[in-house]
C-alpha cells in the first residue's frame, strides 16, 4: 500500500472507531508509537472529523 491508502484507511478506522468505540481508538493510536506513520495521520483526522473538531477549518479533506 501506498502512503495515500494507508492514510485513507485510516482515516476510515479513526471515523469508524471514534464513533462506535472511542477506548480502542485511543489504544490504538498509543500503540502506534511513528506519528509521522500515515495511517496514524489518518486516525487522528478521521477522529477529529467524527467528533466535529475539524468543521471550518477545511472545506474538503486534506492530509
Amino acid at each position: 500500500m501506498d502512503e495515500y491508502q494507508l492514510t485513507l484507511k485510516g482515516f476510515n478506522h479513526g471515523y469508524m472507531l471514534a464513533t462506535e468505540n472511542p477506548n480502542f481508538l485511543k489504544e490504538l493510536l498509543d500503540s502506534i508509537r511513528d506519528v509521522k506513520s500515515p495511517y496514524r495521520v489518518g486516525l487522528v483526522k478521521g477522529m477529529e472529523v467524527a467528533h466535529g473538531k475539524d468543521r471550518g477549518k477545511n472545506k474538503g479533506m486534506s492530509f
